[in-house]
């Protein structure tokens, strides 16, 4: 995934750089400056940014399907 990826990911799911800082471990700046494509990141850096984004997401669909359930017929559709 690219950082502008990755950028569009963090912005549609409101997730701040202070949040993906403290979920990752790393430095905000660190994650500024990736996002941003200020710097090129070594792959592990990537992958812990790459990998909360992922868990957010995956947060963010479960609690809205319990606010809207889908039926597991629409689901597969």
């Amino acid at each position: 995934m690219r950082p502008e990826t990755i950028r569009e990911r963090v912005a549609r799911i409101r997730l701040s750089r202070k949040a993906l800082a403290q979920a990752t471990g790393l430095v905000e700046m660190t994650i500024g400056r990736t996002l941003n494509g200020e710097t090129s990141p070594n792959m592990a850096t990537f992958e812990k940014i790459e990998k909360v984004v992922i868990e957010e997401e995956i947060a963010l669909r479960d609690y809205l399907l319990t606010l809207h359930p889908v039926k597991q017929e629409e689901r597969a559709a």
